[in-house]
């Protein structure tokens, strides 16, 4: 296995006859296929690659999953962002997360959160490559929820009604949780795998009122930033029963 980000002459007619991952089909064995990254900082990147496991449950997986072939970082002619070309045999659904979470790690360090694209999974590959011998189960739940990178924040970094961070981890670790919009741009919560409906409907409610919190307190930012902008004097603040905020403001 190895990782180079600079220093390796690259064999550019085999990276020009790689396909794109998006490209990759289940069925391929040992193709060489690369993808764009939202990168552009080859210091941080490295770092991210030494200390963050990237999707992955624990540093063994990581590793097996690095062990598949020859990861290389370049930049194509006149692009300032990161390429990544794969040597070996990467599973098309455990690269997706593994690029995601490496491009979200890097915003999320560069404070360019908001540039964020994920790449879909492909759920045929994932029936294949992650549920292997369970079958593949579908749960979709709707939701009011509009702003996928706080969900997204939110699902990275909360227990969701689970006691420790290995109860959530074991909960997402039975499949595949992925928010698709819907038509009126709310998202679904779609749930990929062996996932018991009571738990996946408890894991949203927590979800949708740690959302509603923390829109809540965006807002609640956003306004204090027009008052101070407007020279307003704020007056008073309170909580009332419906736990929203009221501001009372003198525009004199």
């Amino acid at each position: 296995m190895s990782i180079h980000l600079t220093a390796v002459t690259l064999d550019m007619d085999r990276i020009d006859k790689a396909i794109s991952l998006k490209d990759l089909s289940k069925d391929s064995k040992g193709v060489d296929f690369k993808v764009q990254t939202q990168m552009t900082n080859m210091d941080i990147t490295e770092s991210i690659l030494q200390n963050k496991l990237l999707g992955f449950k624990n540093k063994r997986d990581l590793l097996n999953y690095r062990n598949r072939g020859q990861m290389i970082f370049y930049r194509e002619n006149g692009s300032n962002n990161i390429s990544v070309v794969f040597f070996g045999d990467y599973p098309k659904n455990d690269t997706i997360m593994f690029i995601n979470n490496l491009n979200r790690e890097y915003l999320l360090q560069t404070n360019q959160m908001y540039l964020y694209e994920e790449i879909p999974y492909d759920t045929e590959s994932f029936e294949d490559d992650v549920v292997k011998k369970v079958e593949l189960k579908t749960l979709r739940i709707s939701t009011n929820m509009k702003n996928k990178e706080v969900m997204e924040s939110i699902m990275d970094s909360s227990f969701l009604g689970y006691n420790t961070k290995t109860e959530i981890e074991e909960f997402k670790s039975k499949g595949l949780i992925v928010f698709n919009k819907a038509d009126n741009d709310t998202y679904d919560v779609v749930f990929l795998g062996d996932y018991n409906s009571q738990e996946a409907e408890n894991f949203v409610k927590n979800l949708s009122y740690e959302y509603a919190n923390k829109i809540q307190e965006i807002t609640y930012e956003k306004v204090l930033e027009k008052i101070k902008e407007k020279n307003y004097a704020l007056e008073s603040e309170l909580i009332d029963t419906n736990d929203s905020i009221v501001l009372t403001i003198n525009v004199d």
